[in-house]
């Protein structure tokens, strides 16, 4: 005998408005799928935001995700890979982001046409093709209707603002440009701080998580060389790198502790050259969490008092928001 493996067939992908409204809706099986959208609405809003990425009602699945509010949804009457489902919901975001510029609903409900052929051209009766930008740009042949920046997010216009992320600024322009636009390549690298205190606000452990961005315009697929600042170590040290994965078109041969240079030849479009995590031992963070739980009856544990400060210790850190997620016993009243 031998072992067949079926790849998994989507029947319908659509948009929602955080609102409800369906502003795209693509069918690939015409299973008669009706009201689909509005099953998943209603299941969202009976969540109240706690709804999982994927659940099943009436036999029917779905799989979603929740990117600059809209709901990227997925559904089939086949039992759906959680992997395959987030990787292609998070690569068509990219790719409509590549197209259009902006991801946001007023680009979208503009650029439906395009969204549209993208969608054909990435999925053939439901079974996913291509989500390459590089690889799509010569079939498909919508030109993108740009959106003003007065339809950002209040979110995004804070981005925009700030001088030091400008390249956050240039980088929201679609890949298709005239012919006399700039030959140029944009690079974004954004890190996460993980922290775990213990009781008295000490520091149990601290990580480090980095993404290499960049978003190509270059004609002609050159070659370009990046290189690494020297105190950066691999391995163990103060400032190490370690877990490391490449993007596919990187040349990584003379990456050691000695060159710290990659080379690539940059698709067109957004995409991640590098992921990294670093395990700094002697870093000092921006913030400590001091935490304070007080019994205001004697000799009672029906009621707790708990209460969570968070301290800068860096008053010269550009710190835009913070925002504090504290998770309690569904059995906790206030």
């Amino acid at each position: 005998g031998y072992l067949r493996t079926i790849a998994p067939m989507f029947a319908q992908f659509f948009i929602l408005t955080p609102n409800g409204d369906t502003i795209i809706l693509r069918d690939y099986r015409g299973e008669n799928l009706k009201g689909s959208a509005e099953i998943f609405y209603q299941h969202i809003k009976i969540a109240k935001g706690d709804a999982s990425p994927f659940f099943n009602v009436e036999g029917l699945h779905f799989a979603f995700t929740k990117q600059n509010g809209l709901y990227f949804v997925l559904t089939s009457k086949q039992n759906l890979s959680p992997s395959l489902s987030i990787e292609l919901l998070t690569s068509l975001g990219k790719l409509f982001k590549d197209y259009c510029g902006i991801l946001n609903e007023e680009s979208i409900r503009k650029n439906f046409v395009l969204i549209y052929e993208i969608l054909d051209e990435s999925l053939d009766f439901g079974y996913p093709q291509s989500t390459s930008t590089e690889q799509l740009k010569m079939y498909v042949q919508e030109e993108p209707v740009l959106v003003d920046e007065s339809t950002l997010s209040s979110f995004e216009k804070l981005m925009w603002m700030n001088s030091k992320k400008i390249t956050s600024k240039a980088s929201n322009k679609s890949i298709i440009q005239d012919a006399g636009a700039k030959n140029e390549i944009f690079v974004d690298l954004f890190e996460s701080l993980t922290l775990l205190f213990n009781a008295n606000g000490s520091i149990l452990k601290l990580e480090i998580n980095g993404t290499l961005q960049m978003k190509s315009f270059l004609r002609g697929n050159p070659e370009i060389i990046v290189g690494f600042n020297e105190y950066i170590t691999l391995g163990r040290g103060v400032k190490n790198l370690g877990d490391i994965n490449f993007h596919e078109s990187l040349t990584v041969q003379e990456f050691s502790e000695r060159e710290l240079v990659i080379s690539l030849f940059p698709p067109d479009g957004q995409f991640t050259a590098l992921n990294y995590r670093m395990c700094p031992e002697d870093l000092q963070p921006p913030f400590r969490v001091i935490p304070y739980i007080d019994f205001p009856v004697p000799n009672s544990y029906y009621r707790i008092d708990f209460t969570v400060k968070v301290r800068v210790l860096n008053s010269s850190s550009f710190i835009y928001s913070i925002k504090r997620n504290i998770f309690l016993d569904t059995r906790t009243f206030s």
